[in-house]
């Protein structure tokens, strides 16, 4: 086949598509430690959650039962268990989440039937990048909140 000039065929060339590539490239390199940052956050936040939630399921079977229930709190493992009417059961923090302190006396808080909290305090846990969330609980009505 002949080719004249001035007409080009469609297509890319191989040097462009190249170039398209490195583009491609520095882009994604820019992004992928953003995403995990991102990432990192979107667990500390779903773990506060679920302790608070915990939380709330262990004041509220108190007040249902007329009974104490207790949350346990193991900083050396990353870990927590709720004693409640289903028994003991233990929860794991995500990888890459920790307790950054816990104001509980002897790392516990229970619940009365009143729906008081004995005693109250904060759980602080935190992510790798530095990054803190508080898990509150009041004493008088035994509010628990995230912060």
């Amino acid at each position: 086949m002949y080719k004249c000039f001035g007409i080009r065929e469609k297509g890319f060339t191989l040097i462009e598509l190249i170039v398209g590539m490195a583009v491609l490239s520095v882009l994604a390199t820019l992004t992928v430690p953003r995403l995990n940052t991102v990432l990192d956050d979107m667990r500390l936040k779903a773990d506060a959650r679920e302790l608070a939630q915990i939380l709330r399921n262990a004041r509220m079977e108190s007040i249902c039962s007329g009974e104490v229930k207790t949350v346990y709190f193991y900083p050396a493992a990353n870990q927590y268990k709720a004693v409640t009417d289903f028994g003991e059961k233990f929860y794991k923090l995500r990888e890459g989440i920790s307790y950054d302190n816990i104001t509980f006396t002897t790392n516990k808080c229970s619940f009365h039937p009143s729906g008081a909290a004995s005693p109250a305090g904060t759980v602080k846990l935190q992510n790798k990048h530095g990054d803190k969330i508080a898990i509150i609980v009041s004493v008088t009505v035994g509010r628990v909140r995230v912060e």
